[in-house]
């Protein structure tokens, strides 16, 4: 479900329904953004590993299209952010996601130039074990990411993270 304002946060309501009503279809730590036309996109985490699913809402929220999987954004049921993004009269979404079906590693910046339908651009933000992501945009137009980045130590076998901080521009 979704939990909405549409008056600046004065009250709160819940979706009539949810992207994924059933143990066939689930998805939890999901992230929304509003396109051009005012349609909502809900990027789901997938917990059956292997590709992000995405869900369309027409009404605000109200109402959520059922959550289908999108066979060209690779994901291993991580956390990830979404950001729609206007740069020279153009709408872009850009999405960071750790870029495996298996592990949490590779954090991957991708960029849709179609409201979601494909994510042609991508770019390797982060080499080896990385996770959950942040993204902002910035006053000077760059995009800040946060990410939580970590190492293996093999002798303890214990999985460090820490929060790494990357700036990049819309031209990268």
């Amino acid at each position: 479900y979704a939990v909405y304002s549409d008056d600046h946060g004065k009250t709160w309501k819940v979706s009539r329904n949810s992207p994924t009503p059933s143990s066939k279809n689930r998805g939890d730590e999901a992230k929304v953004v509003e396109l051009a036309n005012g349609d909502i996109l809900m990027s789901i985490r997938n917990p059956e590993k292997g590709y992000r699913k995405f869900a369309i809402s027409k009404t605000k929220g109200e109402t959520w299209q059922a959550a289908k999987v999108s066979d060209n954004l690779i994901e291993p049921a991580c956390n990830g952010d979404i950001l729609r993004y206007n740069h020279g009269g153009k709408d872009y979404l850009i999405h960071s996601l750790p870029s495996s079906k298996t592990d949490r590693e590779n954090v991957t910046i991708h960029l849709s130039e179609d409201n979601g339908k494909t994510w042609s651009i991508k770019r390797q933000l982060v080499d080896g074990m990385s996770a959950y992501s942040s993204l902002t945009i910035l006053d000077d137009g760059t995009i800040g990411c946060l990410v939580e980045v970590g190492r293996h130590h093999t002798a303890t076998d214990e999985i460090g993270m820490r929060i790494i901080y990357y700036n990049f521009s819309l031209d990268w």
